[in-house]
C-alpha cells in the first residue's frame, strides 16, 4: 500500500511552499490556467489545486467561478495599457490607434502557453462569455467615442473595424503567429482605417478618394 502522506508530500514540492491566501496571486493562477484552457475546460479542482487550496475555501473568497472569472477578467484588464492614456488628445486620431493597437499585440504575445487576448478569446463562445462580451461592448464604445471627436459621421464604422482587427489579432496570435507577422497585419488594417478616415498616420489629410471611404 502506497503511503499516501508521500505522495502528498511530492504534491505540495511542485506546487511550491504554501503560503498564506493571497487573492491577487489566486487571480494569477486563473489568469494562467484560463488562458492555456478556456473557460469551460477549467473546472473548480482544477483551480483548487493549482491553489493549494480546498473547494470550501476558493468558494468562500470568490463565490463561484463565475465570480471568480469575472474578477480575472478585470485583473487582467486593469494590468493592460490603458485606452484613456493610449487614446490621447494631441495625437492623429490614426497615431493613437496604432499605438493601441500595437500594445494589443505585445500583450498578445506576452504569454506562451496562453497567447491572444483573454477578454476576446473568452468573447468568442462558451460559458464565459457574457461578462467577457460586456467588457468588449465597452471597449468599443471608448474607441468610438475618441473616433468620433474627430470623425463623428464615420466613429460606428471605424469602430467596428478596429473590434475586427483586434479580435483577428488575437486569434492569429494565439495559432502561433510571430510578433513581425501581426505586426505588419496591423499596418494593412490601419491604412485601411486611415483610407476610412482620410488621414495618415502622421495626421496630414489624404487627397483624393479611397474605395470605401464614401458614407
Amino acid at each position: 500500500m502506497r503511503d499516501r502522506s508521500s505522495v502528498d508530500d511530492r504534491a505540495r514540492r511542485r506546487l511550491g511552499p504554501r503560503r498564506a491566501f493571497d487573492i491577487d496571486w489566486a487571480l494569477e493562477i486563473g489568469e494562467r490556467l484560463f488562458r492555456e484552457r478556456g473557460y469551460d475546460l477549467v473546472g473548480v479542482a482544477a483551480l483548487t489545486e493549482a491553489m493549494d487550496i480546498v473547494a470550501p475555501s476558493f468558494y468562500a473568497a470568490f463565490g463561484s467561478k463565475a465570480e471568480f472569472f469575472k474578477q480575472v477578467l478585470l485583473r487582467y484588464d486593469a494590468k493592460a495599457p490603458q485606452l484613456s492614456d493610449l487614446l490621447k488628445g494631441g495625437t492623429s486620431v490614426l497615431e493613437a490607434l496604432d499605438a493601441m493597437l500595437s500594445s494589443a499585440i505585445h500583450g498578445y504575445v506576452a504569454c506562451p502557453s496562453g497567447r491572444g487576448c483573454l477578454v476576446l478569446e473568452s468573447a468568442r463562445s462558451g460559458s464565459g462569455a457574457v461578462f467577457a462580451e460586456t467588457m468588449v461592448n465597452k471597449h468599443w464604445s471608448r474607441v468610438r467615442a475618441f473616433i468620433a471627436a474627430e470623425h463623428a459621421a464615420l466613429s460606428d464604422r471605424a469602430a467596428d473595424a478596429v473590434m475586427t482587427t483586434m479580435f483577428g489579432l488575437s486569434a492569429c496570435a494565439r495559432a502561433g503567429w510571430p510578433l513581425q507577422r501581426l505586426m505588419d497585419a496591423k499596418e494593412v488594417a490601419l491604412a485601411g482605417l486611415g483610407c476610412l478616415l482620410g488621414e495618415t498616420d502622421d495626421g496630414r489629410p489624404i487627397h483624393g478618394t479611397c474605395i470605401g471611404a464614401q458614407s
